[in-house]
Order: C-alpha cells, then structure tokens, then sequence
C-alpha cells in the first residue's frame, strides 16, 4: 500500500466521522422539538482487490415507526370525512329546517295544508 492510498483512506475515514458526529450533534440539539425525528448515516467500507480504500457515506435517513404513520394518516382521512359529511348535513338543515322550527319542510307543509 502506498503512502497516497494510506492518506486517502485515512482522509475518508476522517470526513465520515465528521459526518456522523454532525448527523448525532444535529440528533441531540433537536430531541426537544416536537415532530423532529432521529437521522442516522449509513457508511459503507469501499475495498478494492481485499484492501480497504476507505469509507463511502451513505444516504441521511429518518428514523419513523411507519405503522404509527400509516394509522395517523387513517385517522386524518376519517376525520376529515367526518367532517365533510358535517358540513353537508349542516347545509342540509339551513334547507330543511330542523324538525319543529318554524321553517321546517314540515311546519312549512303544514301552513300550507291549513292554508
């Protein structure tokens, strides 16, 4: 191995540490804030013929409970159907009236009938 190889592959094994301890820094300053979730960086060892070459970063990714996501997300469509079926039913009694007021479909009937 030759001495340029040597400090590359110290070089690269360098830059991952800072990596990570960007990644774990930026974990730590935002436990706190609610929404924010855990990152962790992958690294890889690039080898070539049996000798190390140094370390690959791989791609920042969060750490999220995809059940717990997906049953949010259930939850959310449900409430908002819900709430879309409200609005409607609301409407729906500006028109017709609730049963015994004055503007009723039925009261309404009924004057016309005594009329």
């Amino acid at each position: 191995m030759s001495l340029n190889i040597a400090l590359q592959t110290a070089t690269s094994g360098l830059r991952a540490a800072q990596a990570g301890i960007e990644i774990v820094s930026r974990n730590v300053a935002n436990a706190g804030i609610e929404g924010y979730t855990r990152k962790t960086l992958p690294l890889e060892s690039l080898t070539v013929n049996g000798q190390s070459i140094g370390v690959r970063l791989g791609e920042i990714t969060r750490s999220v409970n995809t059940r717990l996501q997906g049953e949010a997300r259930i939850g959310f469509g449900l409430t908002e159907s819900l709430r879309v079926k409200d609005d409607f039913l609301s409407r729906l009694d500006l028109i017709l009236g609730t049963p015994g007021g004055t503007n009723s479909l039925s009261s309404v009937l009924g004057r016309l009938g005594d009329s």
